[in-house]
């Protein structure tokens, strides 16, 4: 993903990435590992983005779109997962 934008992206472009699951994410040899929100941030800084620090939240709605939680009655906005926007600038 982080390759992908560096190619196309236009310099001052913006990323923003909203990680859930972090210890699911994979490494450039495609091996599963735990990763941090500042292993993450200094990761794509090395691919030549530069990291804003920005106080946004985002919302994973995985939940909404469950079948079992859905079987269950559905599910409120209150039990959503929330998570941290990390807003980068390409360089």
């Amino acid at each position: 993903m982080i390759e992908e934008a560096q190619r196309t992206l236009k310099k001052g472009g913006v990323l923003a990435v909203l990680p859930f699951h972090l210890s699911n994410f994979r490494n450039k040899e495609k091996k599963k590992c735990k990763y941090t929100y500042k292993k993450l941030i200094d990761e794509i800084c090395e691919q030549g983005f530069e990291y804003i620090e920005k106080n946004l939240e985002g919302i994973h709605f995985e939940k909404a779109y469950s079948p079992y939680y859905q079987q269950k009655g559905g599910i409120s906005l209150d039990d959503l997962e929330r998570g941290k926007v990390l807003v980068f600038k390409k360089r």
